[in-house]
C-alpha cells in the first residue's frame, strides 16, 4: 500500500464547465457567429446538444443540418469573439478554487479545446498557478474525447498509470473517454438530468465543486483497499 496515497493519484481536469464557467459564453459566441452566416441556433440549444464535443464535429453537424458551407475563417472569428466574452465575463466554476487548495494530488488540465483558449481561460480566472505547464490539448495530441487517447497521453506525461488517474468532467463525452482509458471519474453536474442518469452509474457524481475533495478521497480509499 502506498505511504502517500494523495501523491500516488493524479487528477485530470476538463476545462470548460469543470474549471471555468465558460460553456454558455462559448455557446453565446458561437450562436452570434452562426447568425452572421444565416444559421439560427440559440446558445441554450448549442449547450444542451453539443456540450463537450469536438468543435469540428459540431460544425460538420450544423452545416449538414442547415445545408450550408461555413467559410474557412469561421473558426478564427468564433475564437476571437469567444475570447472577448472571456476577457469581460469569465469566472472560475463556483467552489473550484477552494477545492484545488485543499487537494495535494498531482493535477493537470486535459481538454478538447486548443491550447491558446486553455491558457487564456486559466490566466483570466487565476487558475494557471494550480497547473503550471501541465495543460494538454486534443489539438496537440491529435485525439479528441470521447476517444481515450488524450487522457492516456496526459497520464503518461504526468508519470501515472491509468488506474492511478481520476478524471474530473462535466460532460458525457469526457466520462466516456475516462471509462475507455480505464480511469476513475467524477462527474460534476449541478443539476442532474434524466439524460445524465445512465452515465452516473459509472462515476461519482457531485453537484457542487465543494464536494470534490471528498469524492477524490472516496476513490483513493477504495483503490487502496482493493490493492
Amino acid at each position: 500500500m502506498s505511504q502517500n496515497p494523495n501523491q500516488s493519484f493524479c487528477l485530470l481536469f476538463d476545462s470548460d464547465g469543470t474549471l471555468v464557467d465558460s460553456e454558455l459564453l462559448n455557446c453565446e459566441a458561437m450562436s452570434a457567429e452562426l447568425a452572421l452566416s444565416g444559421i439560427d441556433e440559440s446558445p441554450g440549444y448549442l449547450l444542451h446538444h453539443y456540450r463537450g464535443y469536438m468543435f469540428s464535429a459540431v460544425l460538420d453537424e450544423l452545416q449538414q443540418k442547415h445545408d450550408i458551407d461555413l467559410d474557412a475563417d469561421f473558426n478564427q472569428r468564433f475564437r476571437q469573439r469567444a475570447a472577448l466574452h472571456f476577457e469581460g465575463r469569465l469566472q472560475p466554476v463556483a467552489g473550484i478554487v477552494e477545492s484545488l487548495r485543499q487537494l495535494s494530488n498531482a493535477m493537470c488540465v486535459v481538454s478538447n479545446g486548443p491550447e491558446s483558449k486553455l491558457e487564456l481561460a486559466l490566466r483570466i480566472t487565476g487558475l494557471a498557478s494550480f497547473f503550471g505547464d501541465e495543460v494538454y490539448s486534443a489539438y496537440t495530441v491529435g485525439s479528441w474525447k470521447p476517444e481515450p487517447g488524450l487522457f492516456l497521453y496526459a497520464s503518461r506525461k504526468m508519470g501515472f498509470d491509468a488506474k492511478r488517474c481520476i478524471v474530473v468532467e462535466d460532460s458525457r463525452v469526457g466520462i466516456e473517454a475516462a471509462c475507455a482509458a480505464g480511469m476513475s471519474s467524477i462527474l460534476y453536474k449541478p443539476e442532474l438530468t434524466s439524460a445524465d442518469a445512465e452515465i452516473s452509474a459509472a462515476t461519482i457524481t457531485i453537484s457542487s465543486m465543494t464536494e470534490l475533495p471528498r469524492a477524490v478521497q472516496e476513490i483513493q480509499d477504495k483503490a487502496e483497499h482493493d490493492l
